[in-house]
């Protein structure tokens, strides 16, 4: 099982941050971002596929995020992502 952020660049970051990750195969994934009250602030789909993924950032305020990884639905992990402009 491989189900997890393997690094997270830039972090700090300002117009996209890029993360790899690795999932089973056949396992539907997701990443969501929190702000610091808990609040969702963003939802993405990823590829199977793909190692890979970048978000742009650019919409979000400079502050402390919560990246977290879902694999079917469950949680698996979390990650702190700082945005600065």
């Amino acid at each position: 099982m491989k189900n997890k952020f393997k690094t997270i660049y830039p972090n700090p970051a300002s117009e996209s941050v890029n993360f790899e990750y690795g999932i089973d195969e056949g396992q539907i994934a997701q990443v969501e971002i929190f702000d610091l009250s808990g609040k969702l602030i963003l939802t993405q789909n990823l590829a199977p596929q793909m190692e890979v993924y970048s978000i742009t950032t650019t919409s979000l305020q400079a502050g402390v995020y919560i990246l977290r990884l879902v694999i079917d639905g469950e949680a698996t992990e979390n990650k702190r992502l700082v945005i600065v402009k």
